[in-house]
């Protein structure tokens, strides 16, 4: 049987794959041949190694061998959601395609213009393209002509566009690509596990019969967990050194590994730490490196020039990358879907065991880790909300199709979008909203039965053809070879992309030559000592299953503690893994409670409130939303919340934490949840991180240019102006799906008023072990098992070891570079003597260039003037201070009106409470430095 499944296929094609090692096809090779040979549309789910890709397109290039018409147009289009994709799919299908004279085409963003046309005037038989290049080509005029013989479109990682709004702006492509075509074509869904299989069927089904082939086979994965906590070796620069230690030792035992992190900053700190400590440069994988910089980590880890590649979730999907056996997995993977498909990348064959190690540096990634794990095992997989209704795609999608008509009938508009899954309930009204809005900003016109494309028409559809949020950005060159390495977010650029200035990209250090309106010139240094880039996003949100288990896990730990070694969690991890459970669950327990999903506890103190709400990530985030909300109405200040999957945090600096947890228990009683989507929406509207995700649905509905800066003032008058509108609309409803989980946390206050979840107040001198974790997440990588005293130590040596550049403001005409820690006192001025003097950056000439101009009677800049004025103030406070306003002014993010609070009274405090406010003060920059500029004195 297995041989008969290739002995079907065309005889040239069945010689080829002998040759090329394809002797045994894989069980889902088996199963679905047959059926895509038959042209039945399917759903192919197997996980990573399983054959999926070679299961499409074998039969498929069977077909363009065998059919008489296979010569005309594009036969097969292969849309895939990463470019990184397309080069893989390319390499390995230009092995047989070349033999069997079949022609293979790829076409993205990045396609150059001669290509364009050459593939234009001569289409491939086989086009592999992306979501958004599509949708160009469907307005292209001759190109479009040329998709007219489509037999087959297959869509790859499926499961990953279902999710998102490029998933529903694809379905909505093909419903247009059917149109064209006059006939239903086949379709190929590839998909990795997933738990929701009816869902996506249906995403992709566009109404046609679409057949499910699941692999009959499980992949054998091995899991074990670790823990590593940050520590700082024997550098004494980063607290990343113990883990890059054990990273080291893991890498030196296997001949491949990727090495996974939930965020791009980590990784690149992690890669500095690993190249630091070991003399090897470590590759760097992640989204906001440039092409060229992804293209030379990928080919030089496959062909195994590099065998270790520290990567994001940019290296989760599809990748032959078949040489890799082992994962590692820097933190929780906090999915199950995550970790299948990162563990996946290893043992990338049929036979072979994925194997993954989870390197935990904190007591909630021991838990979750275990939980995520055991889940993985039993197949419980998440089953993340697909975007239906999108009324921004709806719009650029109305605008495609009267660009592609020039004239189309309104009914005929609405029957090609209806067809699309996502757009299956769209009512008239709706529809009726968004032309009348898209008439309203001159991107379409109508009159009572026919759609007619603008002058600004052509520019809105081409410029929104991506539904990624199109966030500003520096590119960063290499001076050297004047090949871009990566990007920074433009604030981050402005703020540290000063000439001398230390960036770390790719793993390395780059010292910045210069800096334009667009680019960072760089080259490579030695020295280590840089700034790790800020891009923007977010962590993956965890499930409240996964949530719900890690609660089971900690009452299951209690109920056993007598007998530990007992407990069997089905899953390997070390001996201080163990430790630290048994050790942070014994000490919880002194407090007297264990947080389970029945009870909700409120831990009340002088300056904190924490809700233990075991619930996940987007129930918190609701709920913690919907509380500040009420609290801020109730105290007339903002109160200020942060939320983990696990808990919600309300911190207050000057008291007021009694009052405030009494306030949470009577809003939590007394909410009705039928009045929160309403509250919610009011809260939103004022929100800055609301106000973020509506300048990305008004930059999709045209209503902003991309060359905009706004203010956040202008951005709250734009939410008002736009009240009632389709935009606004959209960006809550994308809001809600994304991050918060509306229905769940109504059902929660049901359940809390209905008696079934039991609130109970604890008041607390000192945080519990478990509320130390949340305060301990908002740190920069400090572990709360770390003792204080090191930390504060710590910290110490690192500011007085900071150097700072004095300048006098009295004489004008001396500025050294000092180190701290050998200053005296009172440092003064070298030529005239003076106290005045201001302390800023090394590489800082601002200020002594305002003073030279101010002294010469020139007329100043206003930002001449502002540098001036900030620098009276920093030497105001050495005045008044000496030695420690520089010190705290070392801090992150501390500038004179903070050292004047940090330093009032401080006579009256010991050195360990100095540092200990300069920590907190620092924490709280990292917490909000999204929204302010880090001042560029010291």
């Amino acid at each position: 049987m297995v041989e008969d499944v290739f002995k079907k296929l065309n005889p040239q094609l069945y010689k080829e794959i002998i040759r090329l090692g394809f002797q045994n096809p894989t069980p889902i090779q088996v199963r679905s041949i047959p059926h895509i040979l038959r042209g039945e549309s399917v759903l192919l789910i197997a996980p990573t190694g399983h054959g999926k890709t070679e299961s499409a397109f074998l039969p498929l290039i069977h077909r363009l061998l065998t059919k008489p018409n296979n010569k005309k147009g594009v036969q097969i289009l292969w849309i895939t959601p990463l470019r990184a994709l397309n080069r893989d799919i390319l390499r390995r299908l230009v092995l047989i395609a070349k033999q069997l004279q079949i022609s293979v085409e790829v076409r993205h963003g990045d396609t150059s213009p001669s290509v364009r046309r050459r593939q234009t005037l001569k289409p491939p038989q086989l086009f592999i393209t992306t979501p958004e290049t599509i949708q160009a080509l469907l307005a292209g005029k001759r190109i479009r002509e040329h998709l007219k013989h489509i037999q087959c479109v297959i869509i790859d990682e499926i499961h990953e566009l279902a999710t998102s709004k490029r998933g529903v702006q694809l379905m909505v492509a093909l419903e247009r690509l059917r149109a064209l075509t006059g006939k239903a074509f086949q379709r190929v869904g590839l998909s990795a596990t997933i738990g929701n299989p009816d869902e996506i069927r249906a995403f992709m089904s566009g109404g046609e019969q679409v057949r499910i082939i699941k692999s009959p086979a499980p992949k054998d994965f091995r899991f074990h967990i670790e823990y590593v906590p940050f520590s700082y070796g024997d550098s004494d620069e980063s607290p990343l050194d113990g883990p890059a230690k054990r990273i080291w030792e893991l890498v030196t035992e296997h001949r491949s590994t990727l090495i996974f992190c939930n965020e791009r900053q980590t990784a690149e700190a992690l890669a500095l730490r690993l190249a630091k400590l070991h003399g090897n440069e470590f590759g760097v994988h992640h989204g906001s490196l440039s092409r060229e910089a992804r293209i030379e980590a990928e080919t030089h880890f496959k062909e195994g020039i590099i065998p270790y590649l520290v990567c994001t979730s940019s290296l989760e999907l599809g990748l032959d990358i078949g040489t890799v056996d082992l994962v590692i997995q820097f933190g929780s993977p906090r999915q199950v879907i995550r970790l299948l498909q990162r563990v996946g990348r290893s043992g990338h064959q049929l036979d072979r065991e994925s194997k993954g190690v989870m390197l935990t540096t904190r007591f909630d990634d021991i838990c979750e880790s275990l939980v995520v794990a055991q889940q993985a095992l039993k197949g419980r997989l998440e089953t993340p909300p697909i975007h239906n209704l999108a009324l921004d795609i709806l719009a650029h999608q109305l605008v495609g199709l009267a660009i592609e008509y020039k004239t189309l009938p309104y009914q005929r508009a609405i029957e090609i979008i209806k067809q699309a899954t996502p757009y299956n309930e769209l009512e008239q009204d709706t529809i009726t909203e968004v032309i009348y809005f898209l008439q309203k900003e001159g991107l379409l016109a109508r009159d009572e039965f026919i759609l007619r494309p603008r002058r600004k028409s052509y520019a809105y559809y081409f410029e929104n053809l991506s539904v990624i949020p199109d966030i500003p950005f520096h590119r960063v060159v290499n001076m050297a070879t004047s090949r871009p390495i990566g990007r920074l977010d433009s604030g981050f650029a402005e703020e540290y992309g000063q000439r001398g200035n230390i960036l770390v990209l790719r793993g390395r250090p780059w010292e910045v030559v210069k800096q334009d309106d667009e680019k960072v010139y760089v080259t490579a240094i030695n020295h280590t000592k840089g700034r790790i880039p800020r891009w923007s996003g977010e962590l993956i949100p965890v499930s409240k299953n996964v949530a719900k288990g890690v609660a089971d896990l900690w009452n299951t730990i209690a109920d056993n503690l007598d007998h530990p070694k007992s407990i069997d969690f089905k899953i390997d991890y070390d001996v201080q893994a163990r430790e630290v459970l048994i050790k942070t669950i014994t000490k919880q327990l002194e407090e007297d409670f264990i947080p389970d999903n029945q009870r909700i506890y409120i831990e009340i103190g002088h300056e904190l409130v924490v809700i233990h709400s075991c619930y996940g990530t987007r129930i918190n985030q609701t709920l913690g939303r919907v509380l500040a909300g009420l609290l801020t109405s109730q105290l007339g200040v903002e109160v200020v919340f942060h939320a983990d999957q696990y808990r919600i945090l309300f911190r207050f600096e000057r008291g007021g934490g009694y009052e405030v947890g009494e306030a949470i228990c009577e809003g939590l009683q007394s909410l009705e949840p039928t009045h929160m989507d309403d509250l919610l929406e009011l809260i939103l509207l004022r929100s800055p991180y609301f106000a973020r995700r509506f300048v990305h649905i008004a930059l999709r509905f045209g209503v902003i240019s991309r060359e905009a800066n706004l203010r956040s003032t202008q951005l709250l008058r734009m939410i008002q102006y736009f009240t009632g509108t389709p935009i606004i609309e959209e960006a809550l409803r994308e809001f809600y799906i994304d991050k918060l989980s509306l229905k769940e946390t109504q059902d929660l206050l049901k359940a809390i008023q209905n008696g079934e979840v039991v609130l109970q107040r604890l008041f607390r001198k000192r945080p519990s072990p478990f509320a130390r974790q949340i305060l301990a997440r908002f740190g920069e990588f400090l572990e709360p098992e770390v003792p204080e005293a090191y930390i504060l130590e710590q910290t110490k040596k690192r500011l007085i070891n900071r150097k700072v550049k004095l300048v006098c403001l009295h004489c004008g005409q001396w500025a050294s570079v000092r180190t701290i820690k050998h200053l005296g006192e009172h440092p003064q001025c070298r030529k005239c003597e003076s106290r005045l003097v201001a302390g800023v950056f090394p590489t800082d000439d601002l200020l002594e260039r305002a003073i030279r101009r101010h002294r010469a009677g020139e007329k100043l800049s206003p930002e001449e003037r502002k540098t001036l004025r900030k620098g009276r103030e920093n030497a105001n406070v050495v005045l008044a201070y000496g030695k420690p306003a520089l010190i705290a002014m070392a801090g992150r993010g501390i500038g004179p009106t903070v050292v004047k609070r940090v330093l009032a009274g401080s006579h009256d405090r010991s050195e360990s409470e100095f540092f200990r406010l300069i920590l907190e003060n620092e924490k709280q920059f990292i917490r909000t430095r999204e929204w302010w500029a880090e001042p560029k004195s010291q």
